[in-house]
């Protein structure tokens, strides 16, 4: 028998032959949890035996592809984000045999980078930038030896650039400009960022059945952390809710792209050009949450309901409890209107 229950204990022990070498794992937990490891563990024999026979001599950029297949797009929200990563990788070490990824190999990728021109706002590559490289590099390696293609991980003795706090704030003259100076529909983002606090990702998902514009509330319900969360509209939102629902007419997303009928994926170039030009070559579009955290607390709200408003805390009610919206809630965003409506585009 394969796995074996510790006696007096409430964990398993697994045991996979490969060869005459035998694999043993412990595990804590259920039968079922011990059934699970036992099968992932014949999986990656098998894998071993009959897929990689020269693992070794493997390219850097096969075991960059068969990451983002088999992990990243099935497990990670950010798969997108490790694929457009992945392409620096990939044009480094390309070939490289992925036993020759060595230390002296990454820091010389690291040094290359960091000496680059970045593709916009000038300068050269940040070393938050190539920091993110190095962590998708680290995830690569463990996939690998997980699958005992590899016995170490050679990023860990790597030593990362130092990552000074970027956060970026604007007065209210210059959140009025942002405004002004954009054009739909990165204008409606704009104002729900700065008045709302949430994230890109929430707003380019948001639908049409979690806004409740009676209740003045919005359900936000594809958060980072996969929590609900219950955002109140001041008059600016609520406004701008209004007039797009009437607008809109049967779309189920608040942003949807006519052309394509789906949510807008990306708005990073006309983004950038909007920032460029006005001068805030710095400004991340998640910076208008830190405005909004910014300016609502200058305008009285108080710190609680700002992390529950923002999402930092766990949120387990749903949409049935309205009632459970506190009056503090509703104050810190009530006097943030960020936005002129008759000088809106459009």
């Amino acid at each position: 028998m394969a796995i074996h229950k510790m006696e007096g204990e409430k964990k398993y022990q697994v045991d996979v032959y490969d060869g005459h070498r035998r694999i043993r794992k412990v595990v804590h937990g259920t039968r079922y949890d011990a059934d699970q490891v036992h099968s992932r563990m014949i999986q990656e024999r098998e894998y071993r035996k009959y897929h990689l026979p020269n693992y070794r001599s493997m390219p850097f950029k096969d075991l960059g592809h068969m990451y983002i297949k088999e992990y990243s797009i099935p497990r990670k929200k950010s798969s997108a984000n490790d694929i457009s990563k992945l392409k620096s990788l990939v044009r480094f070490f390309g070939d490289t045999p992925i036993t020759q990824v060595t230390v002296e190999r990454i820091e010389r990728f690291r040094s290359d980078r960091l000496n680059q021109p970045r593709k916009w706002g000038g300068g050269t590559v940040s070393g938050t930038t190539v920091n993110r490289e190095l962590a998708l590099l680290s995830s690569i390696m463990t996939f690998a030896i997980q699958r005992g293609m590899l016995e170490r991980n050679p990023v860990s003795r790597v030593k990362k650039s130092r990552e000074e706090p970027k956060q970026v704030v604007l007065c209210e003259a210059d959140m009025n400009l942002l405004i002004k100076q954009a054009e739909p529909p990165l204008q409606d983002m704009i104002i729900m960022g700065l008045n709302t606090g949430m994230r890109r990702g929430e707003i380019l998902n948001l639908e049409w059945k979690n806004v409740l514009l009676e209740e003045r509330l919005i359900i936000v319900q594809r958060t980072k952390n996969n929590k609900i969360r219950r955002v109140p509209m001041n008059d600016m939102v609520h406004g701008l809710l209004s007039r797009l629902k009437l607008k809109q007419g049967g779309r189920s997303h608040v942003f949807e792209n006519p052309r394509t009928g789906k949510p807008f994926g990306q708005f990073d170039h006309s983004w950038r050009t909007l920032r460029n030009k006005l001068g805030f070559n710095e400004l991340r579009f998640h910076d208008l949450r830190h405005c909004f955290a910014t300016h609502a607390l200058s305008r009285g709200g108080d710190i609680h309901s700002l992390q529950t408003v923002l999402g930092h805390a766990s949120i387990t009610m749903t949409a049935r409890y309205l009632s459970g919206m506190t009056e503090s809630q509703k104050k810190l965003v009530d006097g943030l209107n960020i936005g002129n409506l008759k000088e809106r585009v459009g």
